[in-house]
């Protein structure tokens, strides 16, 4: 009985440490380039939405935009939002930040299926 537990609590820590692929968070400091992110949602899983979140600061227009698709956000200065789109699992999900016009801010963005 002992072993079972044992062995139930390792592999509870090896499933929760293994790496996430459908959520994305990072620091953005410097504005000097872009960045391109890839989401990829697992397959036996249900989705029925993605999220964007964006907090901080940054003293001009950001954007941040989904490849393949019309979606198009554009950010300015103290920012602290939450965006949602449909989304039901049945492909990879590509992210485009662009700092635009921004030279200096901090900002948290956090992409999430």
């Amino acid at each position: 009985m002992i072993r079972k537990l044992y062995f139930s609590l390792i592999l509870l820590c090896l499933y929760s440490c293994s790496e996430k692929t459908d959520r994305i968070q990072f620091t953005v400091e410097n504005f000097s380039k872009g960045r391109i992110d890839t989401q990829k949602p697992y397959p036996n899983k249900s989705y029925t939405k993605a999220l964007i979140r964006v907090k901080g600061f940054c003293n001009d227009s950001i954007i941040i935009k989904e490849q393949g698709d019309t979606y198009n956000f554009k950010f300015s200065g103290n920012i602290d939002t939450i965006l949602q789109m449909e989304y039901y699992g049945t492909y990879n999900k590509i992210f485009l930040f662009n700092p635009y016009r921004c030279t200096n801010g901090k900002l948290l963005i956090e992409y999430d299926l």
